[in-house]
């Protein structure tokens, strides 16, 4: 398994803006992104005014910060 970053440009509040999956590969990533509420322990929604769906798999042998998000209102 591998650990993806997910983001978009585009978000309001009240919007998801990022989120970090694991997932086997980038297009899993992108199937898991589409699944209901409730299909996994966590949930993250991106509409289609956000616009670009971006992915970058984390490179675990570097220290990072993988997400930090912050939309207040």
């Amino acid at each position: 398994m591998k650990v993806y970053k997910v983001w978009v440009d585009c978000f309001y509040y009240d919007e998801y803006d990022s989120c970090v999956v694991v997932a086997e590969n980038e297009d899993r990533v992108r199937e898991i992104l589409k699944q209901p509420c409730g299909t996994y322990h966590n949930y993250c929604e991106f509409n289609s005014d956000q616009g670009e769906i971006h992915i970058k798999e984390v490179d675990l042998t570097k220290e990072d910060i993988i997400c930090s998000s912050f939309n207040a209102g």
